[in-house]
């Protein structure tokens, strides 16, 4: 619907049709999530175009998708807050891994958080 020219604009003159756009977007996704989660998918991977911080500031990134990213997050991603890397370790067979420090949950709370996270993945997978 928007290039990443023309989501600018709308995004201040005229915010309710950005906000319907996102809406019809948002429950498509969460219709999608349903599906591959009851085909037992292990990975959902997921572009957000519309979700890079590139378009909109930090307050209109909370206005215009807080909410849903929140809900989009809580219905596939059961381990989210707290995974234990321990049994994930012991569980999948030696492979490459992409963890790291979680900008929703460490990069905000300061550089110790941040070092015990990396300490945390080195721990569990080496």
């Amino acid at each position: 619907m928007f290039g990443a020219g023309q989501l600018c604009l709308p995004t201040t003159d005229d915010p309710g049709l950005v906000e319907g756009y996102l809406e019809v977007e948002h429950r498509w996704t969460l219709d999608v999530l349903d599906l591959v989660l009851d085909w037992g998918a292990d990975i959902i991977r997921r572009h957000g175009f519309y979700e890079s911080a590139n378009f909109y500031g930090p307050a209109m990134l909370d206005r215009f998708l807080g909410k849903m990213l929140g809900a989009e997050i809580a219905a596939p991603d059961i381990v989210f807050d707290k995974p234990d890397l321990a049994t994930i370790a012991k569980k999948l067979p030696r492979m490459s891994f992409w963890k790291c420090p979680s900008t929703t949950f460490h990069m905000d709370e300061g550089p110790e958080v941040v070092r015990q996270s990396v300490r945390d993945v080195f721990k569990a997978f080496g």
